[in-house]
């Protein structure tokens, strides 16, 4: 890591390498979990920039979506009780190979969503904006769209042109889910926050949709349409899940996104948030500007929200 930075080959301090490469070792770890019943799928930023080299910048977070493979049962408890196995597996792997498990598991809809957060020791310096743990966030969603296999790299590894670690090929979401998913979180959230009913204060870094956004828009434009595709079923989903957290939303998810949207857009602390993710977290030398990226997460949530039926603006939500 040191030669890394000595040999000018990133900006990155090497508190951001470590852990890049930390985050790897624990993707190693937790790809063995599957198992006859559950099917493991990596998601999320960190499976864009590993997977896709879509990003240019630090993802902290693991995420993993689960399906149930047709061996596994089909009523509520038993899957509740399969998921709290892999629970239990996901602890002991991680805290086996050298993490501490920070606070209890947190687990929600009977286990259907799992969250934790692991301890990791540093040999360098504290980078302010980096976590001192690893999040490890697992939903029992299946991905809309047939997954693509992909070899993960750390970011030590491609700066060094050299393997850094063991080959891993993982199962992935296809980037045009991932760009779905992205608009959808970063509407619904900071739309819950908005009406003052988030569980949890509001999460600075949701920021990071924008660039992401952004850089998939720019990048993978030919992925566009199936984000298309699958954006009302993942509204439908997010109702069903997070409704009676956010009545407004189960009510009328059309109208309370694009009431989001022009907010984020007008409000100022959003470019202030987005100046500090990137100040901290994104290594592109150009550093893409807010109104730059802020232009292009509009115009793919305008044409995803207005992918909507009118018969979706009112309560989705199964009778």
């Amino acid at each position: 890591m040191q030669d890394a930075v000595a040999e000018g080959l990133t900006s990155l301090p090497e508190g951001v390498l470590e852990k890049d490469y930390i985050v790897t070792s624990a993707l190693h770890t937790i790809t063995h979990l599957s198992d006859d019943n559950l099917i493991l799928t990596f998601c999320g930023g960190t499976c864009l920039s590993k997977a896709y080299g879509l990003l240019d910048r630090m993802s902290e977070d693991i995420d993993f979506k689960i399906a149930f493979t047709s061996n596994a049962p089909t009523s509520r408890n038993a899957r509740s009780k399969l998921l709290s196995g892999f629970k239990k597996r996901l602890t002991e792997a991680l805290t086996d190979t050298g993490f501490h498990l920070q606070e209890p598991v947190t687990a929600r809809n009977g286990n259907r969503y799992l969250s934790a957060r692991f301890l990791y020791r540093s040999q360098f310096e504290v980078v302010s904006s980096l976590r001192s743990e690893i999040l490890v966030e697992v939903t029992a969603n299946a991905p809309f769209a047939p997954t693509q296999q992909q070899p993960i790299q750390s970011l030590l590894t491609g700066l060094l042109n050299r393997p850094m670690e063991p080959s891993l090929v993982l199962p992935c979401i296809t980037i045009g889910e991932a760009l779905a998913e992205k608009v959808l979180s970063m509407l619904r959230r900071t739309a819950q926050e908005f009406a003052g009913e988030s569980r949890e204060p509001y999460d600075k870094m949701l920021i990071r949709h924008i660039y992401d956004v952004h850089r998939i828009v720019t990048q993978q434009p030919d992925e566009t349409p199936l984000a298309a595709q699958i954006f009302s079923a993942l509204v439908t989903r997010d109702v069903e899940q997070f409704g009676d957290q956010h009545p407004a939303f189960a009510t009328s998810p059309k109208n309370t996104m694009l009431h989001t949207l022009t907010r984020i857009q007008t409000e100022t602390q959003f470019k202030a948030y987005y100046q500090q993710f990137v100040e901290g977290l994104v290594f592109d030398r150009q550093k893409t500007l807010f109104e730059d990226a802020l232009a292009s997460f509009s115009q793919q949530a305008m044409r995803l929200i207005h992918v909507l039926a009118d018969s979706n603006t009112d309560n989705l939500r199964q009778p």
